[in-house]
């Protein structure tokens, strides 16, 4: 990649500008989060939303529906 950090010391406080910034397209990036279950004040389980097996079929139709993004 480009703009590979020297190694050398450097100072952010003189630019307030990381030494290199993150060169990750985030325009191509898809987060999605799944919540399993909750829980309830003492810890134990309260609610279940997903099994992993559903999850697991959730993450599968994603990945389909977004041709592997």
């Amino acid at each position: 990649m480009k703009n590979e950090p020297s190694g050398e010391y450097y100072d952010y406080t003189i630019t307030m500008k990381p030494e290199r910034p993150w060169l990750l397209p985030y325009h191509q990036t898809l987060i999605y989060r799944i919540m399993h279950a909750l829980r309830d004040g003492t810890g134990k389980m309260s609610e279940l939303f997903l099994t992993f097996e559903q999850a697991l079929e959730v993450i599968e139709r994603l990945y389909h529906l977004t041709c592997g993004v």
